[in-house]
């Protein structure tokens, strides 16, 4: 089968079943239905707001340049850690 024919049989089964999906109300209200309540849920909870979220930073450097990196950073640090060890706490 070439990729020719597999992207037309691959169309004629996405036709099929998409009518499907409309033709029976069922299946209208399992396909739309979850769509919108995720729209209404994920639109108002989800965030990239990281305004409020626990932030550690492990500065292995202690150089004078990462020691201005770290406190020149628009965040919030929750907690500085020297080690590996605590990250793991």
């Amino acid at each position: 089968m070439t990729f020719g024919e597999w992207l037309k049989w691959f169309g004629n089964l996405f036709v099929k079943e998409i009518l499907t999906y409309f033709i029976d109300p069922a299946s209208r209200f399992i396909l739309i239905v979850p769509l919108i309540i995720q729209i209404f849920l994920f639109g108002y909870t989800a965030t990239f707001d990281l305004n409020h979220a626990p932030i550690a930073v492990l500065n292995e450097s202690h150089g004078k340049y990462s020691q201005q990196l770290v406190k020149s950073a628009h965040l919030r640090l929750s907690i500085f850690v020297d080690t590996c060890r605590m990250l793991l706490r």
